[in-house]
């Protein structure tokens, strides 16, 4: 390639470079955003129309919405969020476990946040509060149970 390609090249790359780590700045800020939300307190929107229709079809898919819950009580429990935030998580990967070792895992996710908010009264208020009308399925009620949560029946 000769010293007038090469220049050329260099014209049109970095413009694209440009617009490339631009859109990457943004992402991450999105996404770090995102996860402040997420991290300081739980957010719940089962049941809610706020989310596109295409959304709510991949959350009613268990293969999709156990690893993706999963994924997010890890991580906000590995960045210390608030632990009703990462035990609700734990909760919803729960309702989409489909064999043994997945609720193992969910109720292992449980423990933990139920030990980082402390007091059986504070788990009880933080975490049960989530399943008042009842469990999302019997892979969820299991999960607590094996967590050791005793959250009042509906």
């Amino acid at each position: 390639m000769g010293l007038q390609q090469a220049h050329r090249d260099r014209r049109t790359f970095f413009p694209l470079h440009r617009t490339g780590a631009l859109l990457g700045v943004t992402v991450l800020a999105l996404l770090g955003w995102s996860v402040h939300h997420l991290c300081a307190e739980p957010i719940d929107l089962s049941g809610t129309n706020s989310v596109p229709t295409w959304l709510s079809a991949l959350k009613q898919h268990d293969g999709i919405a156990f690893p993706v819950h999963a994924a997010l009580g890890t991580v906000l429990s590995m960045l210390n969020c608030d632990p009703a935030a990462s035990g609700l998580q734990w909760l919803k990967a729960a309702a989409h476990a489909r064999s043994p070792a997945e609720i193992a895992l969910t109720s292992r996710g449980l423990r933990d946040a139920a030990q980082r908010l402390g007091s059986s009264q504070a788990q009880t208020d933080r975490l049960c509060s989530f399943v008042t009308r009842g469990y999302a399925g019997t892979s969820q009620r299991q999960a607590v149970e094996q967590a050791g949560l005793v959250c009042p029946s509906p």
